[in-house]
């Protein structure tokens, strides 16, 4: 309901709905793919005001097809956000590596390696976390850079992968959407995303 606020004519939506390819979280699991996790990060503090923290599970073929198996999002702390990642990486173990965008939020770092060091301590598996410190290029063009997939049949939802029909919420409102962070995650995938060895 949030962004029937800033509703977009299907005629006119940058990504439309009937490019939206849907598979089962069985058939995902079959299809060769190196899995990320995606996070954009927004810290809600004291005063309550803040954007969601968004998380991402996307994954990347062979043939460089992007599949989104999971999206969640709310407003939560730093500690929080860190043990959101912790319990996806239980629920996804092959994600190689989280892409989080970091910039402008060094407290963020220096809370994610302190914990860090705590789950290491602990004798649990290290969270392997590339910190992003910057952008080329603006949200907008990060964002429209998936419609080509999409559009070729090379973009995959897991249908009730969590919160997907959040992000499919905003992709069909974009670039109105009153929220974009879960979009924003996303587009992380073809700035990190590797297809898998054949």
């Amino acid at each position: 309901c949030q962004y029937l606020n800033n509703p977009v004519d299907s005629d006119s939506a940058e990504f439309k709905q009937s490019d939206f390819k849907y598979i089962t979280r069985d058939e995902a699991d079959k299809i060769p793919m190196n899995l990320y996790g995606l996070v954009d990060p927004s810290y809600f503090g004291k005063h309550g005001g803040s954007d969601y923290a968004a998380f991402i599970i996307g994954g990347m073929g062979v043939r460089k097809e992007i599949d989104a198996r999971f999206a969640f999002q709310d407003k939560l702390k730093y500690s929080q956000i860190f043990n959101k990642m912790a319990e996806l990486q239980e629920l996804f173990p092959t994600i190689r590596l989280w892409w989080v965008e970091a910039i402008g939020t060094k407290s963020l770092e220096d809370d994610f390696e302190r914990m860090i060091d705590e789950r290491i301590m602990a004798g649990k598996r290290r969270l392997n976390i590339h910190f992003n410190r910057s952008q080329s290029r603006s949200k907008e063009e990060r964002i429209r850079a998936l419609i080509p997939y999409y559009e070729r049949g090379d973009a995959y939802h897991v249908a009730g992968g969590g919160m997907i029909d959040t992000l499919e919420g905003q992709l069909k409102r974009f670039p109105k959407a009153k929220f974009d962070d879960m979009m924003d995650a996303w587009s992380g995938i073809l700035r990190v995303g590797m297809p898998p060895r054949a």
